[in-house]
């Protein structure tokens, strides 16, 4: 709650930084940019070093997460349900596509899921609520 010239008054969605319309176009736009690359052929690895593969799950995964858990909490938990069901999708149909199905990026897609979320959380603090006792204190 704010208190305004003595006046309590809640702060609307608007106010406490939900911006459900901006994360869901940054999830769709990064969605879109994973299906495209993990559903394609590759034939290019950017890093040829042991693991670079999970980690390229984990920081898409992350990426994917961590703009709904910052930006909009009431879609945090349907964003992380699309993208745990999103990685093992793209698992499943990877074979009919010509490229292999693996366990652990499956679990690198949900790490970096985890890893998005507590990152969205951290961003969400310090943006909104740091905002907000900044409002407060200045009259």
């Amino acid at each position: 709650m704010i208190t305004i010239e003595g006046q309590s008054k809640a702060p609307s969605a608007r106010g406490e930084g939900d911006h459900a319309l901006l994360s869901l176009a940054i999830t769709a736009t990064i969605a879109i940019t994973i299906l495209i690359l993990t559903l394609t052929p590759s034939t290019i690895q950017l890093i040829d070093a042991p693991f670079a593969d999970k980690a390229y799950h984990l920081l898409s995964f992350t990426a994917l997460t961590s703009p709904a858990f910052a930006l909009s909490p009431r879609l945090s938990r349907l964003t992380m349900a699309f993208a745990i069901a999103l990685g093992i999708l793209i698992e499943f149909s990877q074979p009919y596509v010509g490229r292999e199905a693996s366990f652990f990026d499956a679990a690198a897609d949900i790490a970096g899921c985890i890893l998005g979320m507590m990152i969205g959380q951290r961003l969400r603090r310090r943006i909104f609520e740091g905002a907000t006792s900044a409002t407060a204190s200045n009259p």
